[in-house]
């Protein structure tokens, strides 16, 4: 990674070019690097985005007190968004061809710990409409917007008045050998994480009624296919539970695939969340013709 000084490492405060009616704009400017999604902010870590030279250690405890904080907040306000959009997207799903409204007490879940209850159930476990709607939930809206994390990440950003270092992305992206993959920066990779931990949440609120049951997009380790076959296809997931109708109450494992990539599923359900969650982000162009009516056709009934 190039060299850096102290102060670009640091959470530093600098002036937009742009000048508002109250005088320059103020920002902070982070490293790209700054806040390691998968493990917490060290001594070590700090040395390393500051780059080769001799760093006080006043001035490291500073740093890696100010990225902690940082990383603490960050993370927070992500799972405070992330919830809030789950149980949006199970208010918007219904009752059709491949999803389950999702009801908690008779009625629409309000929050994210509605929504764990709704899926201890027993019912919405043995219902495969509702184990659907959970994909949705925890993992198909997610693939259909692949860009959700880099919308928080601007979004908490520009609230924030936060940005990166120039040098320190280019430096990043730099040793980025994948062609046509751009290395995250490190808030929404953050994102990313947390989106991971709640969905742990939703799968250990599934093993509240029986410790076996599991729910997982990832093909299980002991199931009998071919390891050599195909990626996973949008829409696959797997849901093991006890067979209650089996003495030996068998562990089982079911495939469920495409849920999602169908026509009927696509007008009704996924145009409905995209249009109500991330407008921004939706980009129309990426769908037939035939869907692209049928968007506008919802969009406007949503503005009316």
């Amino acid at each position: 990674m190039q060299n850096m000084s102290a102060d670009d490492a640091l959470p530093t405060t600098t002036t937009n070019n742009t000048a508002t009616s109250s005088g320059e704009e103020s920002f902070t400017l982070i490293h790209y690097a700054a806040l390691p999604p998968d493990k917490g902010i060290t001594t070590e870590h700090v040395h390393q985005i500051l780059g080769v030279g001799n760093h006080s250690t006043e001035l490291v405890d500073k740093t890696v007190e100010k990225l902690t904080k940082l990383k603490h907040d960050v993370r927070s306000w992500a799972a405070s968004q992330i919830r809030s959009k789950m149980a949006e997207i199970a208010r918007a799903l219904g009752n059709d061809e491949f999803t389950a409204k999702v009801l908690y007490n008779n009625n629409p879940v309000s929050s994210f710990a509605e929504l764990k209850k709704w899926w201890m159930q027993q019912c919405s476990q043995e219902d495969p409409k509702a184990r659907n709607s959970l994909y949705y939930i925890a993992y198909g809206y997610f693939e259909e917007c692949p860009t959700w994390d880099v919308y928080l990440e601007q979004e908490y950003m520009k609230t924030m008045k936060l940005g990166y270092i120039t040098e320190s992305a280019e430096a990043i992206q730099g040793k980025n050998k994948r062609k046509g993959y751009e290395i995250k920066g490190c808030i929404a990779r953050n994102m990313v994480m947390v989106k991971h931990e709640l969905v742990k949440q939703l799968q250990k609120a599934g093993r509240a009624i029986a410790g076996t049951v599991s729910f997982t997009k990832n093909r299980p380790k002991d199931k009998t296919v071919d390891s050599t076959s195909k990626r996973r296809k949008k829409g696959e997931y797997y849901f093991g539970g006890s067979d209650m109708t089996s003495p030996a109450k068998q562990h089982i494992k079911e495939k469920v695939s495409n849920i999602n990539l169908s026509p009927f599923f696509m007008t009704s359900n996924l145009i409905r969340c995209f249009l109500t969650l991330y407008p921004e982000t939706f980009n129309i162009s990426l769908y037939p013709l035939q869907m692209q009516k049928l968007f506008v056709s919802e969009w406007d009934n949503k503005r009316q």
